[in-house]
C-alpha cells in the first residue's frame, strides 16, 4: 500500500513570513524548508530550533519586505513648509 503523507505533517517548526506560513524541519541535518510540497535543504548551520517556533506553538512573525518611507511633499496653503517640519 503506497499511501502518500501530507508533507506539512512532517514539519517540526513554523514561522509566518510576510503573511505566509513557512513550514520547517529541525529534526534532520541539514534542516529543511517546505517549498511547493517538496522539502529543500537550508544549509549546514541553519539552526531552525533557535529562531523558529515548534509546530504546537504560536508561530514567530518575521517581516522581510521593506516598506518605503512616505514621500515628502509641500503642505497645502503654507508657503515654504514641508511635511515633517
Amino acid at each position: 500500500m503506497n499511501a502518500q503523507i501530507n508533507p506539512v505533517l512532517l514539519a517540526t517548526h513554523h514561522i509566518i513570513q510576510d503573511g505566509q506560513i513557512i513550514h520547517l524541519r529541525g529534526d534532520e541535518e541539514p534542516n529543511q524548508r517546505l517549498v511547493d510540497g517538496v522539502w529543500h535543504d537550508l544549509g549546514r548551520n541553519a539552526g531552525v530550533a533557535k529562531w523558529a517556533s515548534r509546530i504546537n506553538q504560536k508561530p514567530v512573525v518575521r517581516n522581510a519586505v521593506k516598506i518605503a518611507p512616505p514621500v515628502i511633499y509641500p503642505r497645502k496653503h503654507v508657503s515654504g513648509a514641508y511635511q515633517g517640519d
